[in-house]
């Protein structure tokens, strides 16, 4: 993992470019560990939410509307995703690493949207990403 500041994944809904270039930007704040990969740009934005003081290397299952979860945030439709302990996801962390400020890991979820009435599901999900902190 080089923080080479990509995105992969599959869908069945055409969301975004397959292979796309992403800013990484990580923050904590009242022991949640806050993960945000904005794509393409600032309009479209996965954010991966982990209540724990101390990230490590490991798999997070996003299945918690408060503990563990993930937006969606996807201006093609003007729809935002969540999961909860229906939809859920996995974020797997590969590499983080504080000093050369790189995350990298894997991911896979379903999200609804209420406002869109929609279900999607994204599988094979993939960053490596230099990080800017808040």
């Amino acid at each position: 993992y080089t923080g080479s500041n990509t995105l992969t994944y599959q869908s069945d809904q055409a969301l975004f470019d397959q292979k796309a270039t992403i800013k990484a930007e990580v923050s904590h704040h009242d022991n949640l560990f806050y993960l945000n990969l904005w794509i393409g740009g600032y309009e479209n934005r996965i954010t991966f939410v982990v209540r724990d003081e101390v990230i490590k290397e490991t798999a997070y299952e996003l299945d918690h509307p408060s503990l563990r979860y993930l937006s969606f945030l996807y201006h093609g439709k003007e729809c935002t995703y969540f999961s909860d302990d229906y939809y859920t996801g996995m974020l797997m962390i590969h590499k983080y690493d504080t000093a050369q400020k790189i995350i990298a890991g894997s991911f896979e979820f379903m999200a609804y949207s209420m406002d869109c009435d929609e279900l999607i599901r994204v599988n094979n999900g993939a960053f490596d990403a230099t990080y800017v902190s808040n």
